[in-house]
């Protein structure tokens, strides 16, 4: 697939017909890293979790975030059908969590090249959450989650997406 492809027509599917699988996961976390980072620190480490008693855990926290932050109840039970990935990176490294961005777009857009989708689980980037989600992959006291992100089958087609024109969004010289 071409690049403007992937880029033109990645979605974000909440329903999966199966997980991703290893060899799909290795190919899609080698694409991370070819990201750029910060001063080429490569401040990234992955934790897949495949095991389903893991996943229960996340979809409860998930769950629990998304009720925490007032955010209208949704079916997550594409947490426990796809493969779920957890971006950790050293507290010390300065700009990691943009380092890890750049490393989550590449993953995001290999999942659609292989025809999977990639979604971001954003609602558990809160304190007391990530706490919780540190206890259940033994997180070490050095380290800290940049971003969680589950990769799937889907098994349902991605709608159309509105886009905004450039003319809407680029100011030459002055707003």
């Amino acid at each position: 697939m071409e690049l403007d492809k992937a880029i033109k027509t990645r979605r974000t599917i909440r329903s999966f017909s199966r997980a991703a699988n290893r060899e799909e996961i290795r190919g899609i976390i080698e694409a991370a890293l070819y990201a750029p980072s910060a001063m080429n620190s490569q401040p990234w480490e992955f934790v897949v979790i495949e095991r389903q008693e893991k996943k229960a855990k996340i979809r409860g926290l998930y769950d629990k975030a998304r009720n925490l932050l007032g955010i209208y109840r949704q079916d997550s039970e594409f947490i426990e059908k796809g493969t779920i990935v957890i971006i950790v990176s050293p507290k010390e490294v300065k700009n990691a969590r943009i380092s890890c961005a750049f490393a989550l777009q590449n993953m995001l857009l290999k999942a659609t090249e292989l025809k999977l989708s990639g979604v971001i689980l954003g609602v558990l980037n809160s304190e007391k959450i990530e706490r919780e989600l540190a206890e259940i992959i033994k997180l070490p006291s050095n380290k800290k989650i940049s971003f969680v992100a589950v990769f799937g089958k889907p098994n349902k087609r991605p709608t159309e997406k509105e886009i905004k024109s450039l003319e809407r969004i680029i100011h030459f010289d002055v707003f």
